[in-house]
């Protein structure tokens, strides 16, 4: 995997003013970098981050895993209503 650059190590955002996003708060600069990386497909993100040996035979375990126990889970959809049903009514005791 290649090394991150730090920030301010960046040449074109010393070169070039339009590419500082320092100016855009915290949640602004997540979001383009969440853009920026759906940005890629799914082949130019196993190029640029390509998984080791140990990570993929971790992946490879997993699924096994997953495929040998079965259920999964519930859906989250369903855990956070559960959630909230709960808080209603501990605040409603409260």
């Amino acid at each position: 995997m290649p090394a991150v650059e730090r920030r301010d190590s960046i040449p074109c955002m010393r070169r070039n003013p339009d590419f500082d996003f320092r100016h855009l708060d915290a949640p602004a600069r997540v979001r383009l970098a969440l853009d920026l990386w759906e940005s890629l497909d799914a082949a130019e993100r196993e190029a640029a981050f390509p998984l080791t040996e140990a990570q993929a035979a971790e992946l490879d375990r997993r699924v096994a895993e997953m495929d040998r126990d079965g259920d999964p889970g519930r859906p989250w959809d369903e855990v956070r209503e559960s959630i909230r049903a709960e808080a209603r009514l501990r605040q409603r005791g409260a």
